[in-house]
């Protein structure tokens, strides 16, 4: 997956041709990891607009977390920055809250993330 600036998002996003769009990105792409063959992919699955992705304000905690009635846990790029980088590491910290809240409730107190790491 590529993901483009948010400037160059916000240029695009009435744009009707996403194909035009998506080789632009590849392209550059291609040129600033140089990694030429990324400008000509095997395939290019779809180009795709988020539009309401543009937080202003991300909240200063990774993942929120409500244990009552009802254990739930919340993440996105909203929680601790408002880019990719940002959505990655509030879903890893929901992984880890959600094993938390898991191995309190089981009575094994497996650790669930230990599987897959």
């Amino acid at each position: 997956m590529v993901q483009s600036s948010p400037s160059l998002a916000q240029q695009h996003l009435e744009t009707q041709d996403l194909q035009s769009v998506g080789n632009y990105i590849l392209q550059k792409a291609a040129e600033n990891l140089v990694i030429p063959w990324l400008e000509n992919p095997q395939s290019m699955q779809q180009v795709h607009r988020w539009r309401y992705a543009f937080p202003h304000t991300a909240l200063d905690v990774t993942c929120l977390s409500a244990k009552n009635p009802l254990h739930l846990v919340s993440c996105g790029d909203w929680c601790g920055g408002n880019l990719v980088g940002g959505a990655m590491v509030s879903g890893v910290a929901a992984a880890v809250e959600i094993d938390k809240q898991l191995r309190n409730l089981l009575p094994e107190n497996i650790d669930f993330l230990e599987k897959f790491v």
